[in-house]
């Protein structure tokens, strides 16, 4: 699966990086067919939010797309949220 990793306006560390590689690889096996993944990390300038670290991601499998979106006062906590955020949209029962 072909990860890309990018952020605006914050400094994401290596080891952040790799233990979103993995997260998201895990996040895969449970969609099955994942082409790509994109996570995009960004911190918000505004003075008046609290939580200013923001996370992206955006999963592509072969008939599925993922999207989800989460804020936390670092980047680490945001991945854990948005990649939890992912898994339970996948869980998420369909309405026929």
């Amino acid at each position: 699966m072909n990860v890309l990793v990018s952020s605006k306006n914050v400094e994401v560390p290596e080891s952040l990086v790799r233990s979103a590689e993995e997260k998201i690889n895990h996040l895969g096996k449970l969609i099955g067919g994942v082409e790509r993944a994109e996570l995009r990390f960004t911190e918000e300038k505004n003075p008046r939010i609290s939580q200013k670290d923001l996370c992206n991601l955006k999963v592509v499998g072969k008939n599925k797309v993922v999207r989800a979106r989460a804020c936390a006062h670092d980047p680490a906590a945001a991945l854990e949220v948005v990649v939890n955020k992912a898994i339970h949209r996948l869980e998420k029962p369909k309405a026929h």
